[in-house]
């Protein structure tokens, strides 16, 4: 919608239900331009806590506009990132797996764009069978070889630090809920990657990356 500054139109910013036909109190906190709807938009942390639903109504004369930003944030939790490789099922993963760390008291972390190329690429040949697990057609993973797994990243698009990964496989079709909940938080040793627990407890996640493809699934981190 287009507004000038002659509008009247306005802005409400509430919380936890319409108070607006609520009988203890309407409370119209304050007036925000166009320009604040648009900062709440695309950069919510300004305009909200994170742990408080927000809606905005848009009132004239005709009718009223309702826009649910926790509905829209839902739909891509990932706004703050440049995740133009990230493909719809690894956001939804990605946005599980923080879910998960915040219910264990854990910050979230940030989507990375490189780590999610190089999740992109490993479900590609890992469905194509010229890679098994952690390996990639060029290189093997092992305990001599771990380097396979920390520098793809690097080589694949530049990526600064190292690079460690979680892989699901199935018989069948992959989900992001089937990688999550059945395979990753049920082992031990990747649980303790989602969770930064044991050996990865000093580590800090700076960035996180997700593919989830075929019969294969994959989350890398990067510190």
């Amino acid at each position: 919608a287009v507004v000038s500054t002659q509008s009247k139109q306005w802005y409400q910013r509430r919380v936890h239900g319409d108070t607006r036909k609520s009988v203890q109190g309407r409370r119209m906190l304050k007036l925000i331009s166009l320009s604040s709807l648009f900062i709440c938009l695309f950069c919510p942390c300004m305009c909200m806590h994170p742990d408080q639903p927000i809606v905005i109504y848009l009132n004239n004369s005709n009718e009223d506009i309702h826009i649910n930003l926790d509905e829209i944030l839902a739909k891509d939790n990932l706004l703050s990132s440049r995740s133009g490789d990230c493909h719809s099922e690894g956001k939804k993963l990605m946005n599980l797996v923080n879910r998960y760390r915040r219910s264990m008291g854990l910050a979230s972390i940030p989507v990375n764009n490189c780590l999610c190329k190089t999740a992109n690429a490993h479900t590609i040949e890992l469905n194509s069978g010229q890679a098994w697990v952690h390996s990639w057609k060029d290189c093997a993973y092992n305990a001599w070889n771990y380097q396979c797994m920390w520098n793809k990243p690097k080589k694949i698009c530049g990526y600064p630090n190292k690079g460690y990964e979680n892989s699901a496989w199935s018989t069948g079709p992959v989900t992001a809920i089937y990688a999550l909940n059945t395979i990753w938080t049920r082992m031990s040793s990747t649980n303790e990657v989602l969770l930064n627990r044991g050996q990865w407890k000093r580590i800090q996640f700076k960035g996180m990356g997700a593919s989830v493809s075929g019969k294969h699934a994959v989350l890398w981190f990067g510190d």
